[in-house]
């Protein structure tokens, strides 16, 4: 079961980027015209997350850049790219320390490694990094809603489910499973539509 804790608190800019500032809706950063520019957050520390162990670590990004997220460090980036039009971006990094596991999610989507994520081969690559918020050739930059969840463990059980012309036995199927007495982010769901008429 996840349980929910915020942070807040400003600490410095590093690497360029030196527009940054704490506002009440969160951080946000008005680009230089440094390549990269990142935020060290002192809230969230490495011993810290040791001690988490199983955390997921969330954040709302929006404005315009050619990437923007998360970083443990040089080439331990967990970014997106930001649009004016595309508004908030949601980011999610769940980590499991105790089975060396880590996802990656942008508005629940599961994203491919990219090359700014290469230094890292598991876990440790990420805990024991200096957190910091970062961005890439940003314009202009609002991280807000910033989260921090523990979990018992990751996903143990994936159930596919194909769905065509049978609407209203998915509903049911769904419901059921909604009340199964598995924790919170121990099992997923996952809805095959291969094209079916039905409407969404």
């Amino acid at each position: 079961m996840y349980g929910r804790q915020r942070r807040s608190g400003c600490t410095v800019a590093i690497g360029g980027g030196r527009s940054w500032a704490c506002q009440p809706r969160g951080i946000l950063l008005r680009g230089d015209g440094s390549e990269w520019s990142a935020f060290a957050w002192q809230a969230l520390d490495a011993a810290e997350l040791k001690q988490l162990k199983n955390f997921m670590i969330e954040v709302s990004v929006s404005g315009k850049a050619s990437a923007a997220g998360i970083s443990f460090g040089p080439y331990k980036d967990f970014l997106t790219s930001l649009e004016p039009g595309s508004g908030k971006r949601r980011l999610q990094l769940e980590v499991d320390v105790g089975a060396g596991t880590w996802n990656f999610r942008v508005d629940g989507r599961v994203t491919a490694r990219c090359w700014w994520d290469s230094a890292i081969h598991g876990t440790d690559d990420i805990v024991n990094g200096a957190f910091t918020l970062k961005v890439r050739n940003g314009e202009e930059v609002l991280f807000e809603d910033f989260q921090i969840q523990t979990f018992a463990s990751s996903c143990r059980v994936s159930v596919i489910m194909a769905c065509y012309r049978f609407q209203q036995r998915l509903r049911v199927s769904l419901r059921n499973w909604c009340y199964q007495d598995l924790s919170s982010g121990e099992f997923e769901i996952l809805v095959v539509n291969p094209q079916s008429p039905d409407a969404p």
